[in-house]
């Protein structure tokens, strides 16, 4: 039976390196990021791996940033 990995920060050098090579074995992989564009996502849109937004930046008054997560459910 083949796993579905998820993996948060996909975009990253590592999790995208990690993420292809787990497709490349089989396995059905998706990710979220960030909607900046990255140049390791280009490998990861070519095999076909799904990236769906999940992390949202927000400014505040006090000029910090925030990351604002929403709540996802993954099922298998």
């Amino acid at each position: 039976m083949t796993k579905t990995y998820h993996f948060i920060g996909i975009k990253g050098s590592g999790m995208s390196a990690l993420a292809l090579m787990l497709h490349q074995m089989g396995h059905k992989v998706q990710g979220s990021d960030v909607d900046k564009y990255y140049f390791t996502q280009r490998g990861l849109e070519q095999a076909g791996i799904s990236i769906c937004l999940l992390m949202k930046r927000i400014s505040s008054q006090t000029s910090k940033s925030l990351l604002a997560m929403p709540f996802v459910q993954i099922t298998m």
